[in-house]
């Protein structure tokens, strides 16, 4: 893997826009530089864009203009780019072999590597998932919790710089919220992490940006940006519960 300095960017756009054939000025000339080791998150409202900037930094879409470089180097539309990973929203977009091993080993089989190698990334992911156990389960025999743990586990194996997680807390039950939260806490990859989920923006990122009708408007300490009422409201959103103040009831003596 490729060794980055704090000097190059992780994550690199500039004057960065894009439309859709029946949609116009999606992203609108944006600037961000995401540096090495970074969590950033990501909040606006539904159609602010996330996904499409997700799409574009991953090659998948062209740029209208501007550009893209991933640790220095611009990404190429359409051209394989190990450096980046992209969790999927729904698992379910993103496991399709027989059984779970088979999945998190179709990106190193890809990637050319010997089957010693792609065991040992295998192995390797499931145990930093911490779904060892599922190995040989098939993926639509699991909970929605686990299937994230699959989808993570798949995209860890190519050892990627930077991993994009696209809703990563929807649909999981409590129990795995937690468990993906300490998880991501200890990950050493730089992040890009798009949820509704304020409090996990909260608890998991160290940076957040606020992104609105493909502007982004706010890019600042979490606690700062997502405690201001007014911007929150402006842009369709709900400061967190937890960065309410909270007091201890009143009671009067009798």
């Amino acid at each position: 893997m490729k060794q980055n300095t704090q000097n190059e960017p992780a994550l690199d756009i500039y004057n960065l826009s894009f439309s859709y054939p029946q949609r116009s000025s999606v992203i609108k000339n944006m600037n961000l530089k995401v540096w090495p080791g970074e969590r950033v998150g990501i909040i606006g409202p539904n159609g602010a864009g996330k996904t499409t900037v997700f799409m574009l930094i991953c090659g998948v879409l062209k740029t209208v203009s501007g550009s893209i470089s991933l640790f220095g180097q611009e990404v190429v539309p359409g051209k394989f780019c190990p450096e980046v990973g992209l969790v999927f929203q729904n698992p379910d977009d993103q496991l399709f072999c027989p059984c779970v091993e088979d999945d998190v080993a179709f990106g190193p089989k890809n990637l050319g590597l010997s089957a010693k190698d792609v065991e040992s990334r295998v192995k390797e992911s499931l145990a930093l998932t911490g779904i060892q156990e599922f190995a040989a389960y098939p993926p639509h025999h699991l909970s929605g919790g686990q299937k994230r743990m699959v989808a993570i586990a798949g995209v860890l194996a190519m050892h990627p710089e930077l991993v994009i997680y696209d809703e990563p807390t929807s649909n999981l039950d409590s129990s795995y919220r937690r468990r993906l939260i300490n998880f991501l806490q200890q990950s050493q990859e730089t992040m890009l992490v798009a949820s509704h989920d304020l409090e996990f923006i909260l608890e998991v990122c160290d940076r957040v940006i606020l992104l609105d009708e493909g502007c982004i408007v706010s890019d600042g300490q979490p606690a700062e940006i997502m405690g201001n009422v007014a911007l929150m409201q402006a842009h369709g959103l709900e400061k967190p519960h937890s960065l309410v103040p909270h007091t201890e009831p009143h009671h009067s003596v009798g």
